[in-house]
């Protein structure tokens, strides 16, 4: 099956270490309270850090990779702002110098589960899959109740056209998050893929209850319908998946 949606869902953009839990909640949270605490003490790289977030979130990615740089030139060891900066470098598609700051990441901290998943996504990025199945295997055995990591491997295995590991991975996925509607579109899509139309369509439907908004859902049930001799339920969905993609950008 072709013009397959396989979105990486990721742990936001800004997915940042669980250890500065802590430093976030006791530091000014405005960019013009940060920026206070800078011009007082321009050697706080945590409030550089802070702030580099702050831009980032607002997708200012420019001012936060400067912060970030900042951050790192005043503490090297800073895993926190590699994390980020990395996400930066991720979200600009330079995908190497997203892998250089993952890796240092791990470097400075080999039980760092997000920058193993971020790396993860890059690698999906950059249509290296194997690599990627690797990090998320990594970080499955230190937490194996994280639906995501499940999903994203998943994802990889689509890209090697490996749909059974795939459908296996979705499957946990699910099972971890049952209201998971891309888990169940690209399972469905996995399906779809091995001629299995009717659990395809049974995917697809429960994505689409999940999320009634679903446009490649609407589109790939609709292919399975046709395929399957329902032309009238394949014309009623073609026709709801044009009507959620008629005002999208090409």
């Amino acid at each position: 099956m072709s013009n397959l949606i396989t979105t990486i869902l990721t742990i936001g953009l800004l997915s940042i270490l669980a250890a500065n839990s802590v430093a976030q909640q006791t530091q000014p949270s405005t960019i013009e309270e940060i920026t206070k605490q800078i011009e007082l003490n321009p050697n706080n790289h945590v409030a550089y850090f802070l702030r580099g977030n702050i831009f980032a979130e607002t997708k200012e990615f420019d001012l936060a990779m400067r912060d970030y740089n900042t951050a790192i030139e005043l503490n090297p060891k800073y895993a926190e702002a590699y994390n980020n900066r990395g996400n930066i470098w991720q979200e600009k598609k330079n995908y190497d110098l997203a892998i250089k700051d993952f890796n240092k990441v791990v470097e400075l901290n080999p039980t760092a589960i997000i920058a193993y998943y971020n790396r993860g996504n890059v690698f999906n990025d950059k249509q290296d899959y194997l690599s990627a199945i690797k990090d998320y295997s990594k970080i499955i055995q230190m937490n194996a109740d994280v639906p995501e990591f499940y999903y994203s491997r998943g994802i990889s295995y689509v890209g090697l056209k490996d749909y059974n590991s795939a459908i296996k991975d979705f499957t946990k996925a699910i099972e971890l998050k049952p209201d998971f509607a891309e888990a169940y579109y690209n399972r469905g899509s996995s399906y779809a893929s091995k001629q299995l139309y009717k659990p395809a369509i049974i995917d697809y439907t429960k994505a689409i209850k999940l999320n009634p908004d679903f446009p490649g859902a609407y589109r790939d049930r609709s292919f399975c319908y046709k395929i399957s001799g329902r032309t009238k339920e394949a014309e009623a969905d073609m026709k709801k998946y044009e009507e959620l993609t008629k005002n999208q950008k090409p």
